[in-house]
Order: structure tokens, then sequence, then C-alpha cells
């Protein structure tokens, strides 16, 4: 007398969603509507097929080092999808859909600051060696951005940037950002402009915002080598 052995079909891990995907305040968070998935355990005999919003999808199937990589065909929408994948067998036979894993497609980049970065410091003269030592600070207005917390604020001098995590009275009243002296020793003396970008958990960055220009002097003169007195006599 035969036994014949019974497959579970059912999955019992979501799948990794692979590339360029952020996690937000526990929320897949990826700027890329083409989506990866990654199936780590495979049962014998079947082959995975990648769900969407509850529905199989087209997908292309790669072998990876362990289990498969699935490939949706088509770009997904904006917005909040669940992924999941199901077993199919060669026989024709499909499983029931494994856990799912929520993502948020977003391709949209926040607004920029519409008004220039504002550096109290740089009043009377400039940033000098001692205005320089402890950093400066950089106040920047976030109305009209779409900025949400947890959102990073890029405030650059000439290009270079010092990052800042948003916090929801930065968005309310804006951000202080303190610049530390040594991005301002990498940027060098003189005329140099200031800028502020808004960067979102799916990577997408706002255009700049409109400069500010500061002057920097932190060289402290030297010391004079001799003293001559104009008109000393001797005695």
């Amino acid at each position: 007398m035969s036994t014949k052995t019974t497959v579970n079909l059912t999955p019992t891990m979501r799948p990794d969603v692979i590339g360029d995907i952020e996690s937000s305040n526990g929320v897949f968070v990826t700027s890329n509507s083409k989506i990866q998935v990654h199936v780590s355990t495979v049962i014998k005999g079947t082959t995975p097929q990648l769900v969407v919003d509850g529905k199989v999808v087209s997908a292309t199937l790669k072998k990876a080092t362990t289990g498969y990589t699935l490939i949706a065909t088509n770009k997904l929408s904006e917005g909040t999808h669940t992924i999941a994948y199901k077993y199919k067998t060669t026989s024709g036979k499909v499983g029931d859909v494994s856990p799912q894993l929520t993502v948020t497609v977003d391709m949209t980049a926040p607004k920029a600051p519409s008004i220039a970065p504002v550096i109290y410091e740089n009043a009377n003269g400039g940033i000098n060696a001692a205005k320089a030592a402890d950093g400066i600070i950089v106040n920047v207005s976030l109305k009209g951005t779409n900025a949400v917390e947890g959102d990073i604020l890029n405030v650059m001098l000439d290009g270079v940037a010092t990052p800042y995590t948003l916090k929801l009275l930065d968005i309310l009243y804006g951000a202080n950002v303190t610049v530390p002296k040594s991005v301002i020793d990498l940027v060098g003396q003189g005329s140099i402009p200031v800028t502020a970008s808004i960067t979102d958990a799916a990577k997408n960055t706002s255009p700049e915002s409109p400069a500010t220009t500061i002057l920097i002097n932190t060289r402290v003169p030297s010391a004079p080598s001799s003293l001559t007195v104009s008109g000393a006599s001797n005695l």
C-alpha cells in the first residue's frame, strides 16, 4: 500500500523587498516603482509567484544564491501596496498567499524651501574664527515644503551638506541647524553660498532653496616678526 505525501503550499514567511527601500517609522518606503522581491525559502517542485494588492502579477523569475528573486514586469503606481507571493507546483496547483509586506511607493520630492537660509552670526563682518569655533547656526523655514517629521534637511555651504533629521517643531517653527567647524574649514575663505534642500524617506530630494551669501574670514593675522618705532633716538 502506497502513501501519498501532501505538500504544504502555504508560505510562512513574508517576502523581502530589495533595492531602494527605506524603513520610516515601521513603514517601508521606496522611490523605485519597479518592485523586486526575494523569496528565501522555496518548496521543492514549486516556483513562487508575485502577488501585489492581492493579485498575481507578471514578474521575471531569477534564481538567487538562496531562493528566487521576483522582479515585477510593470511599475507600481504611487501609493501604498501589499506585497506577497504564492507557490505554484509544476502540475499547476497554487497555494495560499504568504504573509504580506506593506510598501509605499513615493516618487514625489518635497518642495524646496522658498526662503533663503538665515545666519545671524554673519552680521557684523561675517564669520570670524571665534564665531566658527563651535559651529554656526543656520535657520531654515519649512513653510510650504510638505516636509514631515523624519525627513532630512540638508544645509549646504558651497555644496557641502550638513544633514539634520527634522522634528515636528522644526516643521512648525523652522529648523536651527548647527554647521560644524569642520565644514566651515573645508569650504575655505571668502563669500560662500548657503542653501537648503529636503530629502524624504524614499530618498526623493527637493530642489535647493534660494541662497544666502556669508563671509568667512577665520584666518588669524600673523604677529609681526619685528617692531620698528618711528622717530626713536639713541639715549
